[in-house]
Parts: C-alpha cells; sequence; structure tokens
C-alpha cells in the first residue's frame, strides 16, 4: 500500500484554483467521518463525475488511526484525500479537550489551506446525498462564507445563543447559521485574521460561547454570509420530533416544511442526535446511514 504523505501547514509555494472539500476529525468522530466519504463517492458515482480534492486535517497529537483510514479510503474507492495535521491549536481556558479542539480547527482553515482560495467545509455527520459542484463553484464575491439557516436558531430572539450573542452587539433579528456545512472564502478570512480574532475570543469571551466556533463565525460574520438553500443542511426532523426534542421556531418554518426539506436533502446532518449511538429509533434516516456504514471500503470488483 502506498503511504501517505502527511502535509504540515507550511507556506505554500502557490495558491491554486481548486475548491477542496475538507473535514477536521478526530479519532471520536472518525467512523462517523468514513460513512460520510462513502455517501460521497456514491453520489459521485450515480452522477459519474469525478471525485473531489478532499483535505482532511487533524491535530497534531492524533494517532496513526486517521492517516491509516484516510489511505485505505484512496486505495479502496479511489479517492484523492490528502492529510494534514496542524501545527498550532486554540486552546478553551477552562475545557480544554481533543474533541474541542478539532472543533476550533474550523478557525484555523484559512491558514492551514494557505495554498487554496476557498473551501467546502463539511462536518463529520453528514449523509451526501448528490454531488457539491453547486458548492463547490459558488462566488461568494466580498462575502466569508455561505451556510444554511440554523433551523433550531434561525434567528437570536428567544434562541439558546442569544444571551452570549447579544454581548457581540448583535440584534435580535439577526440570522444565526449552522456551521455544518460552508462555502469558505479562505482568501478573505486571512485579510480578516480570522485564526488570531478567534484566539482573542475565546480568551476573553468563552462565557458567552454555547456552540463554540460555531457561535464565533456568527458573531464575526454576522453580515458577511451567503444563506444557502437549507436542502444543504437538512436536520432529519423526521426523527427529531419523535424525541420530543423541542421546537420554538414554527412562526418562522413549520415542521412540517423542515420534514420536506429532510425528504429533498442533497446533505442530510446528523445533528443532536447520531445514529451511530444508543437510541437512535428505527427510521429511514436511520437504515440510510447503516446503509453507507455497511459498505465496503473498496470499490465492487
Amino acid at each position: 500500500m502506498t503511504r501517505l504523505p502527511e502535509v504540515w501547514n507550511s507556506p505554500p509555494s502557490a495558491i491554486t484554483q481548486v475548491t477542496p472539500v475538507v473535514f477536521t476529525i478526530d479519532e471520536e468522530y472518525l467512523d462517523p467521518w468514513v460513512v460520510t466519504v462513502k455517501s460521497l463517492v456514491a453520489a459521485y458515482r450515480r452522477r459519474d463525475s469525478a471525485l473531489p480534492q478532499i483535505v482532511v486535517v487533524s491535530q497534531a497529537e492524533c494517532g496513526p488511526s486517521i492517516p491509516a483510514r484516510i489511505e485505505a479510503l484512496n486505495e479502496g474507492l479511489g479517492c484523492r484525500i490528502e492529510f494534514r495535521r496542524a501545527e498550532r491549536s486554540i486552546i478553551h481556558p477552562e475545557r480544554d479537550s481533543l474533541r474541542l479542539r478539532t472543533l476550533y480547527l474550523r478557525l484555523a482553515l484559512p491558514e492551514i489551506l494557505a495554498d487554496y482560495r476557498r473551501c467546502v467545509y463539511l462536518d463529520s455527520d453528514l449523509i451526501i446525498r448528490d454531488v457539491l459542484h453547486e458548492l463547490t463553484a459558488l462566488d461568494l464575491g466580498n462575502l466569508l462564507l455561505a451556510a444554511v439557516r440554523d433551523p433550531y436558531n434561525p434567528i437570536l430572539l428567544g434562541s439558546e445563543v442569544w444571551p452570549g450573542m447579544r454581548s457581540f452587539g448583535l440584534t435580535e433579528q439577526t440570522q444565526y447559521f449552522n456551521a455544518g456545512v460552508m462555502v469558505m472564502n479562505l482568501e478573505r478570512m486571512r485579510s480578516a485574521d480570522l485564526f488570531a480574532t478567534s484566539q482573542r475570543l475565546i480568551k476573553e469571551r468563552y462565557r458567552d460561547l454555547i456552540w463554540h466556533d460555531q457561535d464565533i463565525l456568527n458573531a464575526l460574520f454576522s453580515e458577511r454570509w451567503l444563506p444557502l438553500d437549507p436542502c444543504w443542511n437538512a436536520f432529519p426532523f423526521s426523527v427529531l420530533h419523535r424525541l420530543h426534542r423541542s421546537y420554538a421556531s414554527e412562526h418562522l418554518t413549520s415542521l412540517r416544511d423542515l420534514c420536506d426539506i429532510e425528504r429533498r436533502a442533497r446533505i442530510l446532518h446528523y445533528a443532536v442526535k447520531k445514529p451511530w449511538r444508543d437510541g437512535f429509533p428505527d427510521s429511514e434516516v436511520y437504515r440510510e446511514f447503516r446503509h453507507y456504514e455497511a459498505l465496503p471500503p473498496r470499490e465492487p470488483t
């Protein structure tokens, strides 16, 4: 098996026009990430389309299991996955953990991916149902990112994040996005010095942050992001409403509409409840996850 080259985030020799698909992962989310990649490969194969460039970023202290799984996917499914280790980390002042540092890697992507102008960032708990051409080709202009409005916290008023977000000077009607799927303008974020600004905010304002890096991105770019069609980041509300997860935004988007979005989703996001953990009900979205989980990590011969 060919050894996977590891890339540390050093200054690039040239900036490429390619828009990669990017993940930040640790060992805790390694298995569901593999499921996400299998679904992505299947979506592109259905369209007879070339697979996108994929970049995986992990903390420097992550062990050999992540590059080993990447090698297997590259060899078995014909993926083009590049592995990078982050040289620097953002540390929470009170609750430091590998999981939290991995979440904060999203804030470091403009520096880690210094050889790219933009990227499509994806969480590791997704099912990709369609090709991502519309996202990789999206022109953001001077905007910093594109994302889907968070269905549980579509605006700040009445949301769980409102007390903290208010301290950043945002208004009640400010829209709040979910950071699980983003088109990121890395060039503009580098100009805005996202990494250093995020380090300072986490150090000084961490008590105001409920959803960590997602709150920071919303606070910094509240008027500089483009809303995407919700089909690009749909939650499994057909299951979540059965689990009695409260939903307080019926006046903005009805639960019925959210279930319709789930059915036509191009990316399904297992937010809140995870199908690889106990307690996820048997359902179409549960069986969809298990279907891709069971697929072998190689092309059929």
